[in-house]
């Protein structure tokens, strides 16, 4: 079976999984798989791969026949994740149609950005910070053309204070 994605060099964070053929909105793209985990019998190991189910169960994706885990993270996604927690097992489904040679993209989560990916180098996160570097750039040259007018000082008046 040809499958409809490819893992691939990404502008964003090492590699990446790319659409090779059109996907629609709502199609399951992939499976997430691992070794599942109890995190109740033990710690879980150090990994950027684990994929929660639940409070009790997570799958350590970290093998490489897992090209699951190549999925890189983005603040605008294109798919997403469908936890089937009664199977224990995840699957990433499209949120819009993917389009080939589109890169594929879920959102980690909060908790995993502030750990892991601080900044993050996504799309629109690159592109709002170089929007502000170059906002606060103009400002600064503005104020090197232009600097701020200073008010001029009122003239001073001497009160004669009277003694009776």
């Amino acid at each position: 079976m040809n499958k409809p994605y490819r893992v691939g060099r990404s502008s964003i964070s090492g590699l990446g999984l790319f659409a090779t053929k059109p996907i629609r909105k709502g199609a399951r793209i992939i499976r997430y798989f691992g070794p599942l985990l109890d995190e109740k019998k033990g710690k879980l190991p150090p990994s950027r791969y684990l994929f929660g189910i639940d409070d009790q169960w997570t799958i350590d994706g970290s093998g490489r026949d897992n090209l699951a885990r190549y999925i890189n993270h983005a603040c605008e996604p294109n798919a997403e994740v469908d936890t089937r927690i009664k199977r224990k097992i995840i699957v990433i489904c499209a949120i819009r149609d993917i389009e080939p040679g589109e890169e594929i993209y879920i959102h980690y989560g909060r908790e995993y950005c502030a750990q892991y990916l601080n900044p993050c180098k996504c799309v629109k996160c690159v592109k709002e910070r170089i929007e502000n570097e170059e906002r606060i750039e103009k400002t600064q040259l503005h104020f090197l053309r232009f600097p701020p007018k200073r008010p001029t000082p009122l003239p001073l008046r001497r009160f004669e204070v009277k003694l009776n």
